[in-house]
């Protein structure tokens, strides 16, 4: 995850500095590819082991058919602007990604409820026991953390490609009335729209980079920072062995 985090992070980079249609179909598939990872992790949790292999093979097979989106859009259809709203490529990227971000959503919140639950259970426990009660409430504040760990990622993957899905059907739809100077002033996926100083290209520049980092934002803080003070901790014992 932490490859992936830092591969979308470079190729947000260079979209920002150069037009690249293969660049950001490619950036487009790897957040389908995190969005997936999620729904699989989310499958984990509120499924049973006798699920496993099926839930595996879905997981592999999505993947593929991320793949070969990638290889239509960056290879084979790929155009000469970084965002060609007349073709359908974007509109059926995004739309994968939001049908995952619903199937994440969906399970995603089963997963906090039953984490609710547990939470509830050990609040019982803790008020009929005397002892380890610290013990308890440990386990009570880590799966409150986890159950916000999940609204991160959720609210991330769904922010992400209801914005994108969204655009690409408005521009889609609305491709044959641009001007070329309506594209160079308006269009959000193409980083002219951040060099031209206007109020509109301002607003959609942002609306551009809400679209492409909101999932790996969401990764971090679920990952790293909000596991900042427990990796602190590991890494002090691990240099107090060494020492």
């Amino acid at each position: 995850m932490e490859v992936i985090y830092y591969l979308i992070l470079g190729m947000l980079i260079i979209i920002y500095i150069k037009d690249d249609d293969a660049l950001l179909t490619t950036l487009r598939t790897t957040l389908l590819i995190v969005q997936a990872i999620l729904c699989s992790i989310f499958g984990d949790i509120i499924g049973d082991q006798d699920n496993l292999e099926l839930r595996q093979r879905i997981f592999k097979l999505t993947i593929i058919i991320v793949l070969i989106a990638w290889f239509w859009g960056a290879i084979i259809h790929r155009s000469s602007i970084d965002y060609n709203c007349i073709q359908y490529d974007y509109i059926i990227l995004s739309s994968l990604g939001f049908l995952l971000s619903c199937i994440a959503g969906i399970s995603g919140f089963e997963a906090q409820s039953g984490i609710g639950q547990y939470i509830e259970n050990q609040r019982i426990i803790m008020k009929q026991q005397l002892a380890n009660r610290e013990r308890i409430n440990q386990q009570i504040q880590f799966a409150e953390n986890n159950r916000k760990k999940i609204l991160v990622l959720l609210s991330g993957g769904l922010i992400t490609f209801t914005i994108q899905l969204i655009w690409d059907i408005w521009a889609h739809s609305q491709a044959d009335s641009f001007s070329l100077m309506h594209r160079l002033l308006l269009w959000p996926f193409n980083n002219i729209s951040i060099y031209v100083i206007s109020y509109e290209s301002f607003i959609l520049g942002i609306l551009k980079f809400i679209s492409l980092s909101s999932l790996q934002i969401s990764v971090y803080f679920a990952f790293y920072h909000m596991n900042k003070d427990v990796l602190i901790k590991q890494q002090e014992q691990e240099l107090t062995q060494l020492g």
